[in-house]
């Protein structure tokens, strides 16, 4: 079994950025957890499903664990194969956003995909993204990092990348927006988003990506010994 950084946070923390930078200088795969969510909500699209309903999620769910493949692409990224089809960019559009958040509050559809997740460690080392990495899903983790920023940041952010893709909002809605998120990961019932009791926190509010994927490369480092034999670009 590979070695596991597991890193969580809140949306526009940077998580998705940076773990694909820490992969790259390590050599390891990039496990973009939310990615399977968001499958799961494709292929419910794809059948006709309702996420909004549990058997029809748990359907999706166990459809995806038996087809779901996981594969590096050149820029870092994972790409997330449904048996043949490749969703591609259809993913990260917000609608599969919105049904990703929905399907993820269900207990059983995430015992479902965290066994897929657990699998990726199989065939090597892992740098594992999303929201309870190092409290649900990699307890076992070497190391733990919580990434978080001030909201208003965030959501700065978060309006930048609106706009890159020429949709038209403001920093209010894009901010009210943060907050219900923030909220609804943190206050659900089923694996709410927290920092790991034994996790790194690193506030990325003031720090540039190269910095804080500095900052991980050293404690990467100084928590796996054998970290020094790695590809550290």
């Amino acid at each position: 079994m590979g070695h596991v950084v597991a890193i969580d946070g809140p949306a526009g923390a940077g998580k998705s950025t940076i773990a694909r930078g820490l992969a790259r200088r390590l050599g390891w795969f990039y496990l973009d957890s939310g990615s399977l969510y968001r499958a799961t909500a494709w292929h419910m699209r794809r059948l006709g499903l309702d996420p909004r309903l549990g058997e029809d999620r748990i359907r999706a769910a166990r459809e995806i664990a038996d087809r779901v493949v996981f594969r590096a692409d050149g820029s870092g990224c994972t790409r997330v194969l449904v048996g043949d089809s490749d969703p591609g960019d259809e993913l990260r559009t917000d609608e599969m956003a919105e049904a990703a958040s929905v399907i993820a509050g269900d207990q059983e559809v995430r015992e479902v995909l965290h066994a897929v997740q657990q699998g990726s460690r199989r065939s090597g080392n892992v740098v594992a993204e999303g929201r309870d990495m190092g409290t649900v899903v990699f307890p076992d983790a070497e190391v733990k990092i919580y990434l978080d920023a001030r909201v208003e940041t965030r959501a700065q952010r978060r309006l930048l990348e609106y706009r890159a893709k020429g949709l038209e909002t403001d920093l209010d809605a894009v901010l009210a927006e943060m907050k219900e998120r923030d909220d609804r990961d943190m206050m659900r019932a089923v694996s709410p988003l927290r920092a790991a009791e034994d996790a790194t926190v690193v506030d990325t509010s003031d720090l540039g990506i190269d910095d804080v994927i500095e900052v991980l490369v050293r404690l990467v480092k100084a928590r796996i010994p054998s970290a020094s034999q790695w590809r550290l670009e």
